[in-house]
């Protein structure tokens, strides 16, 4: 519909352009044709008319110097304009005329300086080339006097350009004025086929909302006039509000129906989950019955199984007090020997560090034995030959002294790192010795739990003997509720068939009442 409408606007506005750019495109190409022609005539007619004044005035001015008794009148030019005049009977082929008079003639003329005047004798005017004659317009006046020896003529030159360019001018105007026209033809076209199908657009847009997925059955048409527009929205109005009205009594229905049929599914599906839920702990409620019998009779076998582990049990506890209370024995021990441990490795690093003082003083002699040395080697090098002995006895001496101070450096370096040993044996006692404390602490309450094992398995000992009693009572009892059982579960099983029927029909009652509901919701109506 929506492309219907774009055509028919479009057939509308190409019918008001065509109706009003044709006469206008007529009338313009009438103007413009004859006011060409009209602008060629008169252009012709002034390049000839100045062409012959050129020539009426060079007579005169040649009569104006024959008077003056010169042969070659031409030739006879002021100086101020013989830059370019040559004598009119040589054989040369063109000559431009300077006269004054000429000058003015031509600005004063309505061709203006862009005419090019020459004089030629009449044997040399063939000798014009075809592109001169295709892009200039030109005029030719007889040029004849007794005093010239040949005959001569006057031509007035106009490039074409500019001897059109009014033309030019007037056709860009008559171009502007068609698209101006053009334009203004397809505005008013346009705003006239807008107008006209305005009703038919909004009826269109109403059509296509009721059309669409929303169904809006609200929706109205505005009347304005009484043409026939107004009529068809008048008629679509009414038959909206009946349409609204049905589908509001429909949608009444559907919900009443829906209400009903849902509430019978639902007390339908109550029943039946009840029933089969009832059937299912009857099931297994006789199952239980079952195991449990069972389960009794075993539990009456292993009474006296638990019993005599009971016992058992009792026997290891005993023993494992025992074993805990050595355990504790043996670990209080071991802490009394990790801290002797500790002592000694004390005493070990303190005697070390008494051993580092003794290294220092022994570095100290034999920094002091060097420095002696050193004196010596240079007293013996004063005494000259003298005391050359005497110096390799100190080079010797504070070799050694070098020596012994290497060596005091290297036990230095040893007996810290034995320092470093002894803290970390040291702490690693400590701790030893704080985990042998938690050791203890950790064994007197094993002790502690398995003195509460034995006094819990005395208790069981008593209790296995009175569930022994128990079970035999309770076994017949559970022969007597598993019969009763299976009765009940043939009368649940046929009420739960019974309503499953009835649950099959609630919901397809409730899937139609669900499917009118979405149909009729499909339309918006008002409320």
């Amino acid at each position: 519909m929506r492309t219907i409408m774009s055509g028919l606007t479009f057939k509308l506005m190409l019918l008001v352009v065509i109706i009003g750019s044709v006469p206008l495109s007529i009338l313009g190409g009438v103007t413009f044709f004859t006011t060409k022609a009209n602008l060629e005539d008169n252009l012709n007619q002034q390049l000839t008319s100045a062409v012959n004044d050129s020539a009426r005035l060079a007579r005169i001015h040649i009569e104006q110097v024959l008077a003056g008794g010169t042969q070659h009148p031409l030739a006879a030019a002021p100086s101020e304009n013989r830059a370019a005049t040559m004598p009119l009977d040589t054989s040369a082929g063109t000559v431009l005329i300077h006269l004054e008079r000429l000058e003015q003639l031509i600005q004063l003329s309505t061709l203006g300086p862009h005419a090019k005047f020459t004089i030629r004798r009449d044997a040399d005017t063939s000798n014009q080339t075809a592109s001169q004659e295709t892009n200039v317009s030109s005029a030719v006046a007889p040029l004849s006097h007794p005093a010239l020896s040949h005959t001569w003529s006057v031509r007035a030159s106009v490039p074409t350009s500019d001897l059109y360019a009014p033309v030019e001018r007037l056709n860009m105007v008559m171009w502007t004025l068609w698209f101006a026209a053009f334009f203004t033809a397809l505005t008013i076209g346009y705003l006239f086929s807008k107008r006209l199908l305005k009703p038919l657009h909004l009826l269109l847009q109403r059509l296509q909302n009721i059309a669409s997925q929303d169904a809006d059955l609200t929706q109205r048409i505005e009347i304005q006039g009484k043409d026939e527009f107004a009529q068809v929205a008048h008629a679509f109005n009414r038959f909206l509000a009946n349409l609204s009205g049905l589908v509001n009594n429909l949608s009444s229905t559907s919900l009443a129906l829906s209400a009903q049929a849902q509430q019978s599914l639902q007390g339908a599906e109550h029943s039946q989950h009840a029933l089969n839920q009832q059937h299912q702990q009857i099931e297994q409620v006789a199952t239980a019955m079952n195991q449990m019998s069972a389960t009794v009779q075993e539990v009456a076998g292993n009474t006296q199984l638990a019993a005599q582990s009971a016992n058992d049990a009792l026997h290891a506890t005993q023993e494992g007090n025992q074993v805990v209370a050595q355990t504790i024995t043996s670990i209080q021990r071991l802490a009394e020997e990790v801290e002797q441990a500790a002592t000694v490795i004390s005493s070990l690093k303190a005697e070390s560090t008494r051993i580092g003082g003794i290294l220092d003083a022994i570095r100290g002699i034999a920094d002091q034995t060097n420095l002696l040395a050193l004196n010596a080697a240079i007293e013996a090098a004063r005494a000259g030959d003298a005391g050359r002995g005497f110096a390799v006895v100190a080079d010797e001496v504070r070799t050694l002294a070098i020596r012994v101070s290497d060596a005091t450096n290297e036990i230095q370096q040893m007996i810290q790192r034995l320092q470093g040993s002894a803290d970390d044996a040291v702490a690693v006692m400590q701790r030893g010795q704080q985990q042998a404390g938690v050791s203890v602490a950790d064994a007197h309450r094993t002790d502690n739990a398995l003195q509460s094992i034995r006094a819990a398995i005395e208790q069981i000992n008593d209790m296995n003997t009175q569930v022994a009693t128990a079970s035999e009572q309770q076994s017949m009892v559970a022969e007597e509720i598993n019969k009763s059982l299976v009765t009940i579960s043939g009368l649940a099983q046929s009420t739960s068939h019974e309503a499953d029927d009835i649950a099959h029909g609630s919901q397809h009652l409730h899937g139609l009442a669900h499917d009118l509901q979405r149909i009729v919701n499909r339309f918006k109506v008002a409320p």
